[in-house]
């Protein structure tokens, strides 16, 4: 949008124009180096088929704008402010839409017994080495601490594309190391969100919880 702005004011010789359309081209081009090549070069963090959709993205909304303008012989979308309100939102909602992805919801086991047994400064430790598990596996992804031994990911490129074979590897881990003292055991639920169904990311967060609850069930009852 900023490009057609440029463009036709440029070709009309329109000065006010000229410098809205090329400041806003010179802002949108600083938010596309700080946060998708950055992503380019670390790890692959999209897949290929993010970047394709994503510049698809990109040239449809050039050559939708840059006709809108074109043919704009009155300015009536350049003077009505509800216009350029209402296609913001359009952009903003399909963005939100594009970066919600998946949960994941980890909770760290026998914290409790840790406290107890080894003492607090251990039990700070039991958290750190939880919490490094986590972002090593999901190391793509952020990774937020919620509670005192609660963590959510937040699944984002790379990490959502494999988030099956991510999960059964932390699985893995705690089935190994559970009923070893001092071993870290993670309990871990995973939600996707539902377009057609959620109307909230709460709503992802929930069944992730949920699923959380019953992973934590099944690593105790392999104890028995």
């Amino acid at each position: 949008m900023s490009f057609s702005t440029f463009k036709l004011a440029k070709n009309e010789s329109k000065k006010t124009e000229i410098f809205t359309g090329l400041f806003s081209l010179i802002m949108m081009s600083a938010f596309f180096v700080f946060l998708i090549i950055p992503n380019f070069f670390a790890k692959a963090t999209l897949s290929p088929q993010s970047y394709f959709l994503f510049s698809l993205w990109i040239i449809i909304g050039f050559f939708i704008f840059h006709s809108i303008l074109k043919n704009d012989t009155e300015r009536i979308y350049g003077r009505t402010n509800i216009v350029w309100v209402f296609l913001l939102s359009l952009i903003l909602l399909l963005t939100l839409v594009w970066m919600i992805n998946t949960n994941v919801v980890c909770d760290v086991n026998n914290l409790k017994w840790v406290n107890d047994t080894l003492g607090h400064k251990a039990g700070d430790e039991y958290i750190k080495e939880a919490c490094h598990t986590i972002c090593v596996i999901f190391d793509h992804s952020p990774v937020f601490r919620t509670g005192g031994d609660e963590f959510v990911v937040i699944l984002k490129g790379h990490d959502y594309e494999h988030r099956t074979e991510l999960l059964q590897k932390l699985n893995q881990i705690s089935e190994e190391n559970n009923g070893q003292n001092g071993k870290v055991v993670v309990a871990a639920g995973i939600s996707d969100f539902d377009v057609a169904g959620d109307s909230a990311v709460i709503s992802v967060f929930e069944r992730a919880d949920a699923n959380m609850y019953v992973r934590k069930k099944q690593l105790k009852a392999m104890l028995q």
